[in-house]
Parts: structure tokens; C-alpha cells; sequence
């Protein structure tokens, strides 16, 4: 956990290259049990409103553990197939950012669609929920990356921190981890007892 804070901590001064203005903006919204041991965290993008969204903009969460399913649900109904969810373990970023862990998740949602261009005076756009499965709601903190451009033309990286699911060990793993226990435990004990 000490390792992943440290990595975290020396990514997100990269996130920041030419972010002053921000582009899409992701916040975790909620965690909220499914049932069946599966919770839902539900995050919003928004546009903020001097962006223009286009053709292969996107945005990154690095780094979910415990992951079962994901899905992005578009604000707007008739551009829901602009949007599209890839997971891989090294996501889609801008020059300078990559993520902490590779045997991690990492969820990219990349827009196919035509501009949106908020209206100046009506603020940002919601542009939707990322919602994304998992077998825990335990909490980390990880990073996410955006891209969009400027009104008027400048690429805008975004990006910072952001809360995510905790990776839990496989089973197979925490088993390993309790036979090793029980063996040290053992040893200890039986060594106190020959002395």
C-alpha cells in the first residue's frame, strides 16, 4: 500500500503538464451495494465549459481493483454508442502518465462521436456515469487522465486523484498467505519448546 501512495504520489505532478484548464473532470459519485457481494462505484465526466469534446477524446481510471464489470451510460440517450469502455492493463494516456500497477484494471472511455460544445453560459456537461463493478467497497486512491481540446484549439490534458476499489488477494493467494502463517507459527512454537 506504502509503494503503490509513493507512485501515485510521483505520477500525479505529471497528470498536471499543461492542465491548468481542466477538460473533462471525473468525481466518484457513490458506492452503493448491487447485492450478491458486489457493490456498483458510479463515476460522473463532465465537460467543463470552455472544452469541446471530439472524435477520440477520452478519459482514464487507472488502477481498479477487484473489478467485475464495467458499463458508461451517456447523459444524453442518442449518443450512448459514441462512447466506448475498454479495460487493459495499461490504458489509453497522454504522453507523461501511466499507471501504477499493469496487474491492475485500468478503464478508458474514448468518445467516437460529433463535437459537444457546452454553451458558454450554461456551464459544463454531464456527459455520464462510468459505472464499474466490483467484489469490494473498500477504498484506494489511484489517478484518472482526460484529454479534449480548448475552444479554439489547444489540446487539454487533464488529471488527478481519485478514489478507486482496493485490490483484494484471490483466494488462492490469501491460502498461501495463511499456510505460511501457520508454518511460521509453527516453527516459532517449536522452537520455543525445544528451548
Amino acid at each position: 500500500m506504502k509503494r503503490m501512495m509513493l507512485v501515485v504520489g510521483a505520477l500525479l505532478p505529471a497528470l498536471w503538464v499543461n492542465s491548468a484548464p481542466a477538460s473533462v473532470v471525473v468525481t466518484l459519485d457513490s458506492v452503493t451495494p448491487e447485492g450478491g457481494g458486489i457493490f456498483d462505484w458510479v463515476y460522473r465526466a463532465s465537460l467543463q465549459p470552455d472544452q469541446t469534446l471530439r472524435t477520440n477524446d477520452f478519459f482514464t481510471i487507472y488502477d481498479f481493483g477487484s473489478f467485475s464489470n464495467r458499463f458508461f451510460g451517456a447523459t444524453d440517450p442518442t449518443l450512448q454508442s459514441s462512447f466506448a469502455v475498454s479495460t487493459q492493463p495499461f490504458g489509453v494516456t497522454p504522453s507523461g502518465a501511466a499507471p501504477t500497477d499493469t496487474a491492475i484494471p485500468n478503464f478508458t472511455v474514448r468518445y467516437t462521436g460529433p463535437d459537444i460544445v457546452p454553451v458558454a453560459t450554461g456551464g459544463g456537461v454531464t456527459l455520464g456515469n462510468l459505472i464499474v463493478k466490483s467484489s469490494t467497497d473498500l477504498r484506494t486512491l489511484s489517478a484518472f487522465t482526460a484529454l479534449s481540446i480548448k475552444t479554439g484549439g489547444a489540446e487539454i490534458i487533464n488529471g488527478g486523484p481519485i478514489q478507486v476499489a482496493a485490490a483484494i488477494p484471490e483466494p488462492s493467494s490469501l491460502a498461501l498467505l495463511i499456510a505460511g502463517l501457520v508454518a511460521t507459527g509453527g516453527f516459532a512454537f517449536r522452537r520455543r519448546s525445544v528451548d
